[in-house]
C-alpha cells in the first residue's frame, strides 16, 4: 500500500495518488474511463493499491478497503470486510485480487493474524499463527512478513510458511 498506485490491464493505463494537499483524496490520470470516472470525490484513504483494471484504497475514517474500476472478480463501489468487527491496517492487490491485513487480534489472540482476501480462486480468510506486520501481492498470490518467523506466500493453490 502506498500514496500512488498504478493500475494496468485492456483499457489502459491509469496513475492514481494521494492529493498532497493533507486531503487524502485519490486523483486519477491515464485512459481506463471506468477507473477515472469511478474514483470517488469525497473519500480520504489511507493508501492505494492496483491490479487490472481496478484500483483499491484504505479508508481512512473506517479502515475498510474500496475499489473501482472493472474487474468481475472483486466487487466495485462498497466497502468490503469479512465480518462486522473487520478493520484493516493494510491492503494489497495483484492482478484480479485484493488481500487486506487485518488489524492485530488482542489478548489470547494476539499471536494469531488474519487475512482477507477477495478476487479470482482467492475470495476467504486466512488464519496463521504469529503477527503479520505486512502483505504484498503479486500476480496470482500474495507473500507477508511474519514478525518471528519470517516470510509466508499464499497462492491460488498452496499455502507455504517458511
Amino acid at each position: 500500500m502506498s500514496s500512488i498506485a498504478i493500475s494496468y490491464g485492456e483499457n489502459g493505463p491509469v496513475f492514481c495518488g494521494l492529493k498532497s494537499d493533507g486531503s487524502h483524496l485519490a486523483d486519477c490520470y491515464g485512459s481506463n474511463p471506468a477507473i477515472i470516472h469511478a474514483t470517488p470525490n469525497h473519500t480520504p484513504f489511507l493508501g492505494l493499491t492496483a491490479g487490472s483494471g481496478f484500483v483499491c484504497g484504505l479508508q481512512m475514517d473506517s479502515n475498510e478497503p474500496f475499489c473501482w474500476g472493472s474487474t468481475g472478480f472483486i466487487p466495485m463501489g462498497t466497502p468490503l470486510k469479512a465480518d462486522e468487527n473487520s478493520e484493516y491496517i493494510e491492503i494489497s492487490a495483484g492482478d484480479h485480487h485484493l488481500c487486506g491485513l487485518r488489524k492485530p487480534l488482542m489478548g489470547d489472540l494476539r499471536n494469531t493474524s488474519l487475512v482477507d482476501c477477495w478476487g479470482y480462486n482467492m475470495t476467504k480468510s486466512y488464519v496463521f499463527d504469529g503477527q503479520i506486520q505486512s502483505i504484498s501481492a503479486g500476480s496470482e498470490f500474495n507473500c507477508g512478513f511474519l514478525l518471528r518467523t519470517g516470510v509466508f506466500s499464499a497462492g491460488v493453490i498452496k499455502l507455504v510458511v517458511m
